[in-house]
């Protein structure tokens, strides 16, 4: 049931991640970092990917993107 609630709430369909795709999204990460956003943790699964950030007074939504 939950996982249907899950699913009926999405934005947009499912993706299963590549190992392609979750290295790009590791060096994007990395990318970012260099550039001076701090990342707390982060974990890359094959269908999402966990981001913890420290509080910031930067918008969440043009931090995200």
């Amino acid at each position: 049931m939950r996982e249907r609630m899950a699913f009926e709430r999405m934005k947009h369909p499912p993706v299963l991640l590549s190992d392609e795709m979750s290295v790009a999204i590791a060096n994007a990460l990395g990318e970012c970092a260099k550039k001076g956003l701090a990342i707390t943790a982060c974990a890359i699964d094959s269908t999402h990917t966990h981001l913890a950030l420290p509080y910031s007074p930067r918008d969440i939504d043009t931090t995200a993107k």
